[in-house]
C-alpha cells in the first residue's frame, strides 16, 4: 500500500523514528475535531494484526487492526476500546466522529487494496 493514506488526506499520523513497524513504534495521530494523541504499537503479526495504545486526558484507547483471510480476498477488521474514568464522557461526546474516523480508514485500506 506504498502511497496509500488510508487515514485520509486530513488526518496525520508521523511515526516518530524511520525503523521498521515493530512493537514500541510510535505515531503522534492529528485527526480534525479531536486531541492529538501518541500512539504506540502493542502488538504486531506482520501482515496480519496490529494493536496500539494511547493515553491522554483520563482515557486509555486501544486500537486494533486485524486482517483474515476470506473467499477471494481478505477481511479487515478495524476496532476502538476506550477506558478510564472519562471513557463514558469521552464516547457520548466523540463517539460518533470516531465511528466516522474508522469507517474512512477502512474505505481508504479498501481503495489500496483494490488499486493493487
Amino acid at each position: 500500500m506504498a502511497g496509500a493514506d488510508p487515514l485520509g488526506d486530513r488526518s496525520q499520523a508521523p511515526r516518530l523514528d524511520d525503523l521498521p513497524l515493530q512493537v514500541g513504534s510510535e505515531a503522534d495521530v492529528r485527526q480534525p475535531g479531536l486531541r492529538p494523541a501518541r500512539w504506540r504499537v502493542t502488538e504486531l503479526t506482520p501482515g496480519r494484526a496490529l494493536v496500539w495504545q494511547s493515553t491522554t486526558s483520563g482515557v486509555t484507547s486501544i486500537g486494533s487492526h486485524v486482517v483474515s483471510p476470506r473467499s477471494g480476498g481478505s477481511r479487515l477488521e478495524l476496532r476502538i476500546r476506550q477506558s478510564g474514568r472519562l471513557a463514558g464522557l469521552v464516547g457520548l461526546l466523540y463517539g460518533r466522529k470516531v465511528r466516522r474516523y474508522l469507517e474512512r480508514e477502512a474505505e481508504g485500506f479498501r481503495a489500496a487494496a483494490e488499486a493493487r
